[in-house]
Parts: C-alpha cells; sequence; structure tokens
C-alpha cells in the first residue's frame, strides 16, 4: 500500500511539475498557442523584417536585405550556407563559408556585424524601449508582437500596414497606442499626434464616430496647452454628436458602415477617463448597442450581457471575421476564450486580409502570392489585439 502511494504521489508530482513548467523558448510558447486557438495559416515566405519605430524599413529574404524604402539591396550574403531567423530576438544569423555573418535590432538602432566589425545600417535615430517581458507566460510571443507594431511605425504615425496603407487610422492607431503605453513607446507617436489636424480620418469615405473617443485618448500623450484647434473642435463635436435618451447619454453614429453606440461610446468613456475629464455618459440602449459591443474588452459596461450572447457570438464570428483577426481576437479578449485564429508559422503572427482601403501591390516585395490573395502582414490592430489578450494571460 504504502508503495502504491508513492507511486501515485509522484506521479501527481510529475504532472503538476509538468503543468507548471514555464515555456521558455519561442517556438514552445508558439506550439502552446497554437495548440490553444484556432488554426490559421498565412502562408507567409521565409523573412524577417527590420526597422522598428521611425527608422528605415529594411526586409531579410534569400540571403539579402532590402531597404524597403528605396528597394536597394543593403547587403547580400557570399558563399552562404544556411541561415537562420530568430524572430523573438530580432535577429538573422547567416552562415557563411568564411563564418558567420548576423543582422539585428535593438534599442538603439539596426546593425550588421561581420566578425568584429559592427555597422550601423539606420540612419534615423530612434530610441526604443524592447522590454524583455520575461515575467510572462508568452514574453518571447509578446515581443515578437511588439516588434510586428513597431515596425508599422513610420515618420511617427503608426499604419495598420506601411506597405498596402497610404494613410494611419485611427482605431489602429488607439489599438497600438494602448500597447506602447505599456511599453513606454509613445513617445514615437508624439510628433504625428501633435500635428493632426482633421477630427475623422474618412477610412470608409464618412466620419466614423470612434475617432472621437480614439483621438481624444491619443491627444492624452502630449501637452494640454499643444493642438489646442483640434482640442477645441473635438470637444464641440463630441457635445454634437452626443445623444439623450432617458437616463441614458451616448454617442451614435457609424463604424464600419453600421451604427455601433456601444463601441463608441466605451471608447470614449475610456478616453474621457484616460484624460481626467467629467464622465457624463453611460452605456448605450441594448437596441442600438450595434455589432461591435463585445470588442469593449477595455470596459465593464457590457459585462450583464456577456453571458446572454456567448454562444451566439462564439457561432457568428467562428466564421464570419477570419479575414479581420482583430475582431475575433477583441471578442476572445471580452469572452475570455479562445475563439480567435492564430497563424500556424513562426512569422508574422498577425494579419489582414482583403482589407477595402489597401493597395496589396505593396505586398510583392515580400510574396506575390500575398498581394494576388489581398493579405498583408504584419497587421497593426491584429498585432495589437493579439498582444494586449496574451499581456493580460495569467
Amino acid at each position: 500500500m504504502r508503495k502504491i502511494c508513492l507511486a501515485l504521489f509522484a506521479a501527481l508530482t510529475t504532472i503538476a511539475c509538468t503543468e507548471q513548467a514555464p515555456l521558455n523558448s519561442y517556438d514552445e510558447q508558439l506550439a502552446d498557442l497554437q495548440q490553444q486557438y484556432k488554426e490559421f495559416h498565412a502562408e507567409a515566405p521565409r523573412f524577417f523584417l527590420f526597422g522598428m519605430g521611425n527608422r528605415e524599413k529594411f526586409i531579410y529574404k534569400d540571403y539579402q536585405l532590402i531597404n524597403i524604402d528605396n528597394d536597394s539591396i543593403v547587403f547580400q550574403a557570399q558563399d552562404a550556407v544556411s541561415d537562420s531567423i530568430s524572430p523573438s530576438d530580432y535577429t538573422v544569423s547567416i552562415e557563411t563559408r568564411n563564418g558567420t555573418i548576423t543582422i539585428t535590432e535593438d534599442e538603439e538602432s539596426v546593425w550588421l556585424i561581420q566578425g568584429d566589425r559592427r555597422t550601423n545600417l539606420s540612419e534615423k535615430q530612434c530610441s526604443l524601449n524592447l522590454p524583455s517581458f520575461q515575467n510572462f507566460k508568452y514574453g518571447k510571443v509578446l515581443r515578437v508582437l511588439h516588434h510586428e507594431l513597431l515596425f508599422n511605425i513610420r515618420n511617427s504615425r503608426i499604419f495598420p500596414n506601411i506597405l498596402v496603407y497610404k494613410e494611419p487610422f485611427y482605431r489602429d492607431a488607439f489599438m497600438a497606442a494602448l500597447c506602447l503605453e505599456k511599453t513606454n513607446n509613445v513617445h514615437l507617436l508624439t510628433s504625428w499626434i501633435t500635428h493632426i489636424d482633421s477630427i475623422y480620418d474618412m477610412q470608409n469615405r464618412e466620419p466614423e464616430a470612434d475617432n472621437l473617443g480614439e483621438l481624444l485618448y491619443m491627444l492624452s500623450f502630449i501637452p494640454k496647452d499643444s493642438n489646442t484647434v483640434l482640442r477645441r473642435q473635438l470637444q464641440q463635436e463630441i457635445k454634437r454628436q452626443t445623444v439623450k435618451q432617458d437616463a441614458l447619454q451616448f454617442i451614435m453614429g457609424h463604424t464600419d458602415g453600421a451604427d455601433n453606440a456601444e463601441y463608441q461610446t466605451q471608447i470614449l468613456k475610456l478616453a474621457v477617463k484616460k484624460n481626467a475629464l467629467d464622465d457624463s455618459f453611460t452605456n448605450a440602449p441594448s437596441d442600438q448597442a450595434g455589432a461591435y459591443f463585445d470588442l469593449c474588452w477595455f470596459t465593464q459596461g457590457n459585462a450583464h450581457r456577456r453571458s446572454l450572447y456567448q454562444l451566439y457570438k462564439d457561432f457568428r464570428f467562428n466564421f464570419l471575421d477570419s479575414p479581420f483577426p482583430y475582431l475575433q481576437w477583441a471578442r476572445a479578449h471580452y469572452y475570455d476564450n479562445h475563439q480567435a485564429p492564430f497563424n500556424h508559422q513562426r512569422y508574422p503572427l498577425s494579419w489582414e486580409k482583403r482589407g477595402g482601403s489597401a493597395h496589396f501591390e505593396g505586398m510583392r516585395i515580400i510574396s506575390e502570392k500575398a498581394a494576388d490573395e489581398r493579405i498583408c502582414y504584419p497587421h497593426a490592430w491584429t498585432a495589437a489585439e493579439l498582444f494586449l489578450k496574451l499581456y493580460d494571460e495569467p
């Protein structure tokens, strides 16, 4: 009997240790997430991007490093034998017959290392904070998602994807800013925010009410006495868009072609709080909440609706949102479930398909197939939703 008890104790101890064992490597963390979430294959070629923040942008592919900004070949390995890409270390190592060549990026710059020679490849100076996230369950994955966000910054503006989008969108910038706050990198956007001169980004060729809260939130990153004209215009527009109905006060208008009052109002409430302003806004009426209400994982405004809509939303959006994974990841965050797609490749981790205003010809520098199939990667809003969901993992 004693032997049986000892064996059982040993077995239980082994199981407990196995369950609590940390996921030390990037590939271990990827495998764990790929097992938990829905399967998706971006079918991207083997490549890596360099140039986080306001630095020049480079792509490594087929033993070449190309400057995306001017299509020039910055470096081409001679007598290359093999290479290895470590996305979470922001590093490519190339084995040649004459030794190892390393391309890597850190908080200071992008570097080409050949023997004892270390060459700075970025003429644009840009200070970054690149946390290790070592105390997080998926810390190495967070590093890659952080990189995918930072790569899509150019001239202090963050784009959904710098290769296929011509202008930044406030919604994507707002979501990215929630991440950059956590990593102490909002300074990368302040020059752009200081000079924004339009309340609406007109991404869908009409004013969209969620822009009000998104813009107000981003204005909290700059001094209150800067961009005063825009601040005054924004306050007036918020008043104009405010609806009072019985005991409720909310804003309502189009977002992605539909009325989404709860989504718009909850973003505004978050921004009001961020700016330390008086908040007189409430939830939107249930019959006017809109389909985007459960993208608002960052508030508690709709907590009472979660169980009611759980099964319906899981079913409906299990199929409809695969081209737009940021919607599924926001809902997975809201419902605290795993009903979202995870890319079954080492890199990149974020994407978007069939974006209405995207110019997919820009993807040809990475993949002809991506351009033909109208998919872009990495994608800022998707990377942000993944980052924020995994950042909150216990």
